[in-house]
């Protein structure tokens, strides 16, 4: 791979400018804790199933309280996003009648939550609608038909990060993790590492030993870099290769070498 662009020169022999190209390093996503991956697959406690009828079935459920709680509980404050990327009302009846007689509203409305968790960059998304009726007016019934939307959105969205989440309970109700393995093997990793944790930690409070709390992991300093005539700067984290850069090939950057290997890429293309 040459480092300049195969350009035709103009009619005056005068090379033509080269102008820089953008490089963006792609950075593979931050690891979930052993401590997460053996929480994210523990069996749901009975404790936070609630029940309702519906058609005739009994369904459990999570409620959208719990989930809220466990996401910051097992992510962390300010950690993850549950963002209402859409809602809408679908239909207003404002000929509903209730039991009794009395006139009242019945409202449709529909509601698209994605929840997003920072550390990794995951997103879930999905969509859910609800249909309130009531005779203590529009706003109201308005309000909480657009909030039971919602709340059954972000449930929905969040069944994909497991168990304590409320997958189980699609397996008729189960408590136990349904999951119990995971390919990937950095999460696998953390997942018996995490489990090894625990059944240590068991161990020494039945012998009546105290409990080893978990070192914080801090970033390791990088170290500087000295160039001669140059301001001395702080070495960043290396960038992950891309696709269609070499082994050995220095990172892209800016200037004649990064113009022809986006160039010669292209043309490979």
């Amino acid at each position: 791979m040459t480092d300049t662009i195969d350009t035709a020169q103009d009619t005056e022999g005068e090379t033509p400018t080269l102008l820089p190209v953008p490089y963006v390093a792609v950075r593979p996503p931050a690891e979930l804790t052993p401590d997460q991956m053996a929480t994210l697959m523990d069996p749901l406690h009975p404790s936070r199933v609630s029940t309702r009828s519906q058609g005739g079935s009994k369904l459990s459920y999570v409620e959208a309280h719990d989930i809220k709680s466990m996401l910051i509980r097992i992510f962390g404050f300010a950690n993850f996003s549950a963002d209402v990327i859409e809602s809408k009302i679908i239909d207003i009846d404002r000929t509903w009648t209730n039991s009794a007689g009395k006139n009242g509203v019945s409202v449709t409305a529909m509601a698209t939550v994605r929840i997003t968790i920072h550390s990794t960059g995951a997103t879930y998304t999905e969509t859910a609608a609800s249909n309130q009726s009531g005779t203590q007016g529009l706003g109201e019934v308005l309000d909480f038909a657009i909030k039971t939307a919602e709340s059954d959105a972000l449930k929905r969205a969040a069944i994909y990060l497991g168990t304590q989440f409320g997958l189980s309970l699609y397996a008729n109700g189960a408590l136990n993790d349904q999951i119990g393995i995971t390919f990937d093997p950095r999460q696998q990793l953390a997942l018996t590492e995490g489990r090894r944790q625990r059944y240590e930690n068991q161990q020494r409070i039945a012998q009546g030993q105290q409990v080893q709390q978990q070192p914080v992991q801090q970033p390791v300093q990088q170290p500087v870099q000295q160039q001669p005539g140059r301001e001395t700067v702080p070495a960043g984290p290396p960038a992950v290769r891309p696709p269609h850069q070499r082994e050995g090939q220095p990172p892209a950057g800016t200037g004649r070498s990064a113009i022809a290997s986006a160039f010669n890429h292209g043309r490979a293309e």
